[in-house]
């Protein structure tokens, strides 16, 4: 091989693991997204919750001390607008001694309301009771994507309140494509803001 031959091809081959070295330190960096979500909730009835995920259905304690919470409402943001369908397993067997505090396993279905695209996120967290004389409860957690939603991957907080048959809810995380996944679902869906 001559050396201008040669020369060409190291040059060929730095320039191609460049490439490929560049494309694999760099992958597609999560997005920031938040949501809220007003929903109504319905319950507690007995036993852990049989809608949702199996995540949802999740009772680790005694399955006599297990209740389960429906949600139904909307949510905007950074997933578009989207209604909601969720349900919470609340594990009385371990709540906090007294009482103030049960942890709590579900799941929300986000379905766009343009594209009918549904997002499953699966929360875990803890639903607290108010410090008197507040009679609404706190909710407070995690949530990460359901293996279902196979696109894209990322993790969150959940903050909230309880008041009544009124929940508000905020969701802040970060989302990112799964290896050769499509765009992020919040690209499917415009955001109105």
């Amino acid at each position: 091989m001559s050396k201008p031959a040669l020369f060409l091809t190291v040059v060929a081959l730095v320039g191609a693991w460049t490439m490929v070295a560049g494309a694999a330190a760099n992958p597609a960096k999560p997005k920031r997204v938040t949501a809220s979500i007003i929903a109504t909730v319905t319950g507690p009835v007995p036993l852990a919750c049989t809608t949702g995920t199996a995540y949802a259905s999740t009772c680790p304690g005694s399955s006599g001390a297990c209740t389960c919470l429906t949600l139904t409402g909307t949510a905007i943001g950074g997933f578009g607008k989207a209604t909601v369908a969720g349900a919470l397993t609340l594990d009385g067997f371990d709540a906090t001694i007294e009482g103030g505090c049960t942890p709590f396993f579900g799941s929300l279905a986000l379905t766009a309301t343009k594209t009918a695209a549904v997002t499953t996120l699966d929360i875990n967290g803890s639903l607290c009771n108010a410090t008197a004389p507040n009679t609404s409860k706190t909710i407070g957690g995690g949530f990460d994507f359901d293996p279902l939603t196979a696109d894209f991957t990322g993790t969150g907080s959940i903050a909230g309140s309880i008041s009544g048959t009124t929940a508000k809810l905020k969701l802040t995380g970060a989302l990112a494509p799964t290896q050769g996944g499509a765009p992020f679902f919040i690209n499917a869906i415009p955001s109105p803001f």
